[in-house]
């Protein structure tokens, strides 16, 4: 157990941490901020350029890459009372709850992959990203 000076010294370091958390934190903000801008720029040109790989000497490889995400608009009441009805009729309510009632990607892949319709208020979109390899 601490004695209060112990007490007093562990009180002084969790302050500082949690300063420094803090700042790491708005670092990180900027940081992906910056990757995001830098991400767009990138993706943008090799879009105009009709261009899913590009291979440059010293780089590497720069590919493009999507991913599909599935959501339900929460603050659409309609959607979500669309969403809920069609799961629970199909009897998917106990499983979708259990994940996540609003992010429930590999639910809505699934039904995709075998051919069936996306549940009411389910909205796609997708995220194109840079990968560079090498």
């Amino acid at each position: 157990m601490l004695d209060h000076k112990d007490f007093l010294t562990e009180l002084e370091t969790l302050k500082q941490l949690r300063r420094e958390k803090t700042e790491l934190e708005a670092k990180e903000k900027e940081l992906n901020e910056t990757i995001g801008k830098v991400v767009h720029d990138l993706v943008e040109y090799m879009e105009a350029t009709d261009q899913l790989t590009i291979k440059i000497k010293g780089l590497g490889t720069c590919c493009l890459t999507s991913t599909k995400f599935y959501n339900i608009d929460s603050e659409d009441p309609i959607s979500m009372q669309a969403f809920e009805t069609f799961v629970r009729g199909n009897g998917d309510w106990e499983m979708v709850t259990a994940i996540h009632a609003r992010k429930v990607h590999g639910y809505y892949k699934e039904r995709l992959e075998l051919g069936q319709e996306l549940p009411p208020g389910v909205k796609t979109s997708i995220k194109t990203n840079v990968t560079i390899r090498g």
